[in-house]
């Protein structure tokens, strides 16, 4: 074995003769990937936690197949990372979130300077999912792997240079995916914001112990240590039964309180210094920011702002705007205390008063603060949004009665004027749309379509259980703010929302269209996205050819003439949107035997522009019967201008 082994080499150890070592290698080799991949998708550090650990445990479950596998070990754990997000996402319920308050930390930011990156992370996964195969695993060995290129080279056995100019091509395809969503970063901005994201540490990772993944879990595996420095004591809970980590904890959190937390309880406790000449606001930001390090202190931190009272956290967020500290402690700390103010409820971790938050926003934090906060925890809008899912009509009043105060903010840090509005307008029709859609509609109208657009799309990928209870006033308000080819698009998403919790995308797809007045056009968006998303699928297990025979099954139930034309239509839609078009090739060249006809390669051929690549539509055209069709297929693509 090399001096550094490779995954393949800890793979196969831990296969081979169940290494828990080379395992505990892997996993702190790619426990920063996972568990970034899933917060990013979440967005809530205590459920991206809970899903790196069930993606480890499913990697310690699957490690001979992932072994014999094709991928590579970063891009199946992205894959599976984004795909158990979303099931956790889909049945996580809110009550099951206690005291949620507690265990958030302050979100992750970015060694990126450029203001745009914040923006592009929600959708950095979902983009890089969508880049062709072969491109994502190059990015994945190179950002993830910090392999070089004439590493990656001779792994995939290509050349160095050959693989520089994919992994270009990659960053450029990525760059105009998050364009499409109204975020513009040049390629030097994209490349020195992955480099920081995806080498970014995971937090400690509690592991099911490998030998007795299926069983109830009593020990645990740790990625990485804890340094209690505030205690002068590192604790490593390796092989310790969780309930006596959970004891252990808390002893801590006891003896942090009482030999570091000097401080009286009540309003008392916003009054300054501490005997190490910090003051509060300072020593409470130091200890908020600790939640990766040390645990105590992060969670005596929260416990105490917890245990203050409205007027005393009013007090505290007045000293912490005059603090001298610099602005990101400022902003770590306000949010919190924020936090506090509209989160009163631990056991179901709630936000019980969103108002009162937003009133102590715009009250007490000066506008670089107020931004600050938005721009790193999405204060304002997603309180408004809070607010106008509870009672709309308080919500719009608000809105309104502080829009003055709200374009007053001047552009800083990057963001536009408009940047603050747009996120408030945003967060509140995201209440409204279901309540009260009109409404809704008037206050989107403002913003550019494709904002709406990309948040839209964000919506359905959220899978909201709002959208999934009534999507109607969400198709009524795309249908009126976007443009007749944008509403289709975005409306031919729909199928991808689990409706009644129903499995199989084609069940998904009559239950929408029974339930929903569509028109023709948004109906052929339907069913076409759900015919190319579920080839999609399928075509990354080795499944494509049994998906096109499923999918025209499907269809002959409802359209028995245009079956095959619409298999074709689906193809052509897959191949523009992911570039697929090797696998699809490949496929079509074998059309007849798949039961198919040459409705299905004409309606294919015609969906395909240049980038497909003449050579191959004049390979597939010429198995067309009709080469007088042949001929004209292949004569636009040779000038498109003839189309």
């Amino acid at each position: 074995m090399p001096m550094t082994p490779t995954d393949e080499d800890l793979l196969n150890a831990f296969v081979k003769s169940h290494d828990e070592q080379a395992f505990r290698r892997l996993a702190e080799r790619y426990s920063g990937l996972v568990f970034h991949t899933a917060l990013r998708t979440l967005n809530d550090r205590t459920l991206a936690e809970d899903v790196a650990q069930r993606v480890l445990g499913v990697l310690a479950k699957k490690a001979a197949q992932v072994a014999r596998g094709n991928a590579p070990l970063p891009a199946w754990l992205h894959r599976t990372t984004i795909l158990e997000a979303k099931s956790v996402r889909r049945s996580e319920s809110r009550h099951h979130r206690k005291k949620e308050a507690l265990m958030r930390a302050p979100a992750d930011s970015s060694d990126s300077n450029d203001p745009a990156w914040k923006d592009a992370l929600p959708h950095l996964d979902a983009a890089i999912d969508t880049l062709p195969e072969a491109d994502r695993h190059v990015l994945l060995l190179h950002f993830v792997s910090e392999m070089t290129f004439p590493e990656i080279a001779q792994r995939v056995g290509k050349s160095a240079a050959a693989v520089q100019k994919q992994s270009r091509r990659a960053l450029e395809t990525l760059q105009r995916i998050l364009g499409r969503c109204g975020i513009a970063l040049s390629i030097g901005a994209l490349t020195i914001g992955l480099t920081a994201e995806m080498a970014k540490a995971a937090p400690v990772l509690l592991i099911p112990a490998l030998s007795s993944l299926g069983k109830t879990t009593t020990s645990a595996i740790v990625v990485k240590k804890t340094t209690l420095a505030a205690l002068g004591t590192t604790v490593v809970l390796c092989g310790i039964p969780l309930a006596r980590q959970q004891a252990s904890i808390r002893e801590l959190e006891t003896r942090f309180q009482t030999t570091a937390d000097s401080s009286p309880s009540g309003q008392s406790r916003t009054r300054s210094a501490t005997a190490a000449g910090m003051s509060l606001p300072e020593r409470l930001a130091r200890d908020l920011k600790a939640r990766d390090r040390d645990v105590p202190r992060y969670r005596g931190a929260i416990e105490y702002l917890d245990d203050l009272d409205d007027e005393a956290m009013i007090s505290l967020i007045q000293e912490t705007t005059a603090s001298p500290m610099s602005s990101d402690d400022r902003i770590v700390l306000l949010g919190m205390i924020l936090e506090a103010l509209a989160d009163r409820d631990p056991e179901t971790g709630r936000v019980s008063d969103p108002e009162k938050a937003l009133n102590a926003m715009m009250d007490h934090l000066t506008p670089d603060l107020i931004l600050g906060v938005q721009q790193s925890r999405g204060a304002l809008s997603g309180y408004l949004r809070s607010l106008s899912e509870t009672d709309g009509t308080r919500a719009l009043a608000w809105f309104h009665g502080h829009l003055d105060q709200i374009r007053a903010i001047p552009e800083m840090r990057g963001a536009s004027k408009e940047y603050l509005e747009g996120k408030m307008r945003i967060g509140l029709a995201y209440g409204l749309i279901f309540s009260n859609p009109a409404e809704a509609a008037t206050i989107l109208r403002p913003l550019l379509p494709n904002e709406i657009f990309c948040e839209f799309d964000q919506l359905i990928r959220s899978v909201e259980p709002s959208l999934r209870k009534d999507a109607a006033g969400f198709i009524q308000v795309t249908r009126e703010l976007l443009p007749e080819k944008e509403a289709n698009e975005i409306i031919g998403k729909l199928h991808q929302i689990d409706f009644d919790h129903i499995s199989g995308v084609f069940a998904r797809v009559d239950m929408l269209l029974a339930k929903y007045e569509f028109s023709p056009a948004e109906t052929e968006a339907i069913i076409r996205n759900a015919g190319a998303n579920e080839i999609y699928q399928a075509s990354s297990s080795g499944k494509l050819k049994k998906a096109i025979a499923n999918y025209k099954g499907w269809l002959e139930t409802r359209y028995p003439e245009e079956a095959d034309k619409r298999v074709g239509e689906a193809l052509g839609h897959w191949a523009a949107k992911w570039s697929r078009t090797e696998r699809i090739y490949d496929a079509m060249l074998d059309y007849k035997n798949m039961d198919l006809n040459d409705d299905a390669m004409i309606a294919l051929l015609k969906s395909l522009g240049p980038e497909f690549g003449l050579e191959k539509v004049e390979k597939l055209a010429g198995l067309l019967s009709d080469q007088e069709q042949a001929a004209k297929i292949v004569a636009r693509i040779k000038s498109p201008a003839s189309k």
